[in-house]
């Protein structure tokens, strides 16, 4: 789908699928080793402080991708996340990474008929500790948010807290971090692996970069004047003619 995407054989409405931005930005990313690729996108993650969030990343043995994996479970209605990403380390801890990213749409939140929350996102961060709860092995959770904005999406996110506040008072709140599409572009502009690069095209296909000003222009010197002729009027018609052109 990445070649498709780069030679134009997609339509635009395809082009415009998350889905398929999802597919072929982290479906790229998960062949490429962990501190080229997904290390500097957690690291460059920011929490609801503004803050970088991830940065201690050590003696990792396996990284693990599941994209669209359904997570059924008794007490919830389900999702289906985008991307599910486990991070073993050498210990046997893991780290296990949600991903849902958005493009020109935003949370498909409804109201559920039996079970809560309704923001998407606190429905799968429930869903994700549901998932995990028979872990025997440390975890640490996370819900990585990616969207378009250029900055950090605060009222989204503080909805989706709130919401799993509401319907869940007493389970751990939901740890979101985001990233934008754009500062992937910025984090592999320069990359000189081959699939990355093809990834920072994709995303520049797409607009998904920071405003980074107006490139300089060459502009020539234009001389012009009036030129000393009659200026014609139509009293009948209120209308006037001046002859003008431009003169090197």
């Amino acid at each position: 789908m990445l070649e498709a995407q780069l030679h134009g054989k997609l339509t635009r409405e395809q082009e415009n699928l998350e889905d398929i931005l999802t597919s072929n930005v982290f479906g790229s990313i998960k062949y490429v080793p962990f501190k080229k690729g997904l290390l500097p996108i957690l690291r460059n993650t920011e929490n609801d402080k503004g803050e970088y969030s991830l940065n201690d990343f050590k003696d990792i043995k396996d990284v693990t991708y599941k994209f669209w994996n359904w997570i059924p479970k008794n007490n919830s209605e389900g999702c289906e996340p985008d991307v599910l990403i486990t991070i073993t380390h050498s210990s046997g801890n893991k780290t296990i990474i949600l991903v849902e990213s958005k493009y020109l749409s935003g949370k498909s939140s409804e109201a559920m008929e039996k079970y809560g929350p309704n923001d998407q996102l606190a429905r799968e961060w429930k869903n994700l500790l549901l998932h995990t709860e028979k872990e025997t092995q440390k975890v640490t959770l996370i819900l990585l948010y990616v969207t378009a904005n250029i900055c950090y999406p605060q009222s989204e996110i503080n909805e989706s807290r709130q919401d799993f506040i509401k319907w869940l008072p007493n389970q751990n709140e939901p740890n979101i971090i985001w990233i934008s599409w754009r500062k992937l572009t910025k984090l592999f502009f320069n990359s000189k692996i081959p699939i990355l690069a093809d990834v920072t095209k994709v995303l520049l296909k797409q607009g998904l970069k920071f405003y980074d000003g107006v490139s300089k222009c060459d502009f020539k010197e234009i001389h012009w004047q009036f030129l000393p002729e009659p200026m014609y009027l139509s009293w009948s018609t209120t209308n006037f003619t001046v002859k003008w052109r431009f003169v090197k």
